[in-house]
């Protein structure tokens, strides 16, 4: 018996994080073109007042440093294509 319940459990448990890996995918290619955009406004939207990025580099951005560097148009990032 307690095979069979499991059995139907874990179907659904793989389909909900098939969908959380589609959403998450969907709001990393939103974030990347929020940058590339340089569309500080839309990106201000997204963040938590208390947002702090630590970069690949180790250095470390509150909100507002982050958002005046995406404003920065001397930044020039390129769009990847968006994983599938």
């Amino acid at each position: 018996m307690l095979l069979l319940l499991s059995s139907l459990v874990l179907p659904q448990t793989f389909a909900q994080s098939e969908g959380d890996e589609s959403k998450i995918i969907a709001l990393e290619n939103l974030w990347n073109q929020m940058q590339v955009a340089h569309d500080a406004d839309a990106m201000e939207k997204m963040l938590h007042t208390d947002f702090v990025l630590t970069d690949y580099d180790g250095s470390v951005l509150n909100k507002t440093q982050f958002l005046a560097s995406i404003r920065d148009k001397s930044n020039q990032l390129t769009a990847k294509s968006p994983r599938t």
